[in-house]
Order: C-alpha cells, then structure tokens, then sequence
C-alpha cells in the first residue's frame, strides 16, 4: 500500500468492511496516515452509539489486534484529561494506558483526526478446540469443560442456552474480581461492569475490556478532571441508589454489579429483569431456574453482594476470604 506522508489518508475498505455499519464513519473519511502505514483495517468486531471496534492487521507482524473507534462528538468535555505526553486524550484512553493486569485487555497504542480517536488494543481469543483440556487439570473431571468459539460472556452463555458448572463459574469469577480489585487498589471504577464487556477464550480466560464509563473514585486525585459520576453504564447491573440517582461511581456499586455477573454464571440469567424489580423485589432467588445445582456457599455470597443498601454489601476483602472464594469445589 503506497502511502504519502499526508497527515490523513482515505482508507482501502474490503467488502466485508463496506457491509458493516461503521462504513457510514469511514466512507470518504481520511483517517490518520500514520495508523494506516502500520495497520489495515479487516472486519467490524462490534458498534454502538459512541462508536465501532475493529478487527485490524499490525502490517509488519501481521498481528491481529482490535481498533477502537470512538466519535469525538460523543465524547463530553468531562470525559477528556490531560497526559503528559500526548495533551488530552478520552478517560477510556488515560485509563487504559495506565493499567496493567492480565485479566484487562492490553493497550498497545492510540490515533486520532479530525472526527474520532482511535485506541488501538490486543485481540483476545481464537477459535476454541473441542478437544482441548486446559482448565485446571488437577481439579475437574474429564469432559467438564465444553469449548466455544471466542465470544464475550453474553454470547457464550447465549450458546450455552444456560450457566457454567459452579467449578466453572469460580474459575471465571475469580479472574473477573481480580480485575475488578486491581483497579479497585488503583483508584478506578469500571463503572460498566456487565457480560458484554467480559471477553472470555479458549481456556475460559478472560479479559476486562471497555473502559468507556471507567473513572477515578473521587478521592483517589485532588484534581476533579479524573472524577465523573454521571451515569454512563447499564440498567440492568445498575444497584438500587443508582436507579434512584444517587451518586455514580462507588466501590459499593461496582460489588453489586459483580453480584449480578456471578448470579449469572451460575444461572445463566441476571435476576431482575426491570428496575422496577431491582428496587422492590426482595427475593433475589425467585425467579431463579430451578433445575440449577449450586452450594449453599455460593448463594450467600450472592445475596450478600446484591444487598439493596450499599452499606450492607460486603467489601472487596470480605469477599476475597468469604469460604466459597477460598475453598475448592
């Protein structure tokens, strides 16, 4: 591909590019020319209302890597910081550069013009063999594990028209508090803590990613620019106080979400439907499948975490020693 050194230059669009609902954004738009000399655009991996993800090629590896595309537009003025190398750049950006944990999708590097800001980031996930046997070897029995295509957490509990096996679902919840606390330890509350934004692999690894409604907690830094507490995540694993307005963007709040996710492991639903039921119902349980088996261990940690009122939700270190977390199935 033979590119000058303009600033910006169209991009070569496939087919598959040209089907895809990000076309609207890149049709007759110059995008950075130094993204373009390292990378090619393949395939949409997903869109939504602040932008698109792509699947790209690094052109001197032939890397496979993911290439967010967020709308500058989109973007409100609190939602931009200042770094020290590259001036403002999204939180999303800022918070990404500045995590390390393999449990969080890697960034590798980041773009913009006139219209959008790109973050580029690793793939995670390939094809899963059905024949593969990789989980925990010495704790499970032959055949627990059943392999996928690499997916998100809702597309694989789609596929599996249900949850994990309770070993499966401490296996994969772990990983996904380890993130949670990680960031926890360092000031930041993903904010947007849900299945869609967990990508799970072949070795049901998984990784956190989509750090768009992501935030500092408000006493981490003096400066007010990392702070945002309004409301950017989703209904659904959204906690009491915030359906009623309360402020956005507590440790409590993120516990509640976890609830949620850990409830839908291990049933394969979340359990309340509307907001009307998070605020009311007081029956966690009642709508739960059931056909489904678990430890008793394991339904006292979640009705622990999805309590209605934040201060009687556990902390993030009661939940690292509650028994179900620390002993073996």
């Amino acid at each position: 591909m033979d590119l000058s050194k303009d600033e910006y230059q169209y991009p070569l669009l496939n087919e598959k590019l040209r089907k895809c609902s990000s076309y609207q954004y890149l049709y007759n738009h110059k995008l950075n020319a130094e993204f373009l000399r390292k990378y090619e655009l393949e395939d949409e991996l997903g869109s939504g209302g602040f932008g698109f993800v792509l699947l790209a090629k690094e052109r001197a590896t032939e890397k496979k890597v993911a290439v967010k595309f967020i709308l500058k537009s989109k973007i409100p003025n609190s939602g931009w910081v200042r770094d020290e190398k590259e001036g403002f750049i999204p939180m999303e950006c800022f918070i990404m550069k500045n995590v390390n944990h393999p449990n969080i999708v890697k960034y590798i590097d980041s773009f913009s013009d006139i219209k959008l800001f790109y973050i580029v980031m690793e793939l995670h996930g390939n094809a899963w063999a059905k024949d593969e046997d990789t989980l925990n070897n010495n704790n499970k029995k032959s055949g627990e594990i059943e392999y996928q295509n690499a997916m998100d957490l809702f597309e694989c509990i789609e596929s599996r028209a249900g949850g994990f096996t309770e070993f499966q679902a401490k296996y994969i919840f772990k990983q996904i508090f380890a993130s949670v606390n990680y960031l926890y330890k360092n000031g930041i509350v993903h904010r947007d803590l849900k299945d869609e934004n967990i990508l799970i692999d072949k070795h049901f690894k998984i990784k956190l990613t989509d750090f768009g409604a992501a935030s500092y907690m408000k006493d981490y830094y003096e400066n007010n620019q990392y702070f945002v507490n309004k409301f950017l995540g989703t209904m659904a694993y959204a906690p009491p106080e915030v359906l009623k307005g309360e402020q956005f963007g507590t440790i409590a709040q993120e516990v509640y979400s976890l609830g949620t996710i850990l409830y839908l492991l291990i049933f394969g639903e979340i359990p309340f439907k509307s907001p009307e039921e998070t605020l009311f119902s007081n029956n966690i349980f009642l709508n739960a499948p059931k056909n489904v088996k678990c430890s008793q261990g394991v339904l006292n940690l979640i009705e622990w975490m999805l309590q209605k009122r934040p201060e009687d939700r556990p902390s993030m270190a009661s939940i690292i020693n509650h028994p179900w977390m620390r002993n073996n199935i």
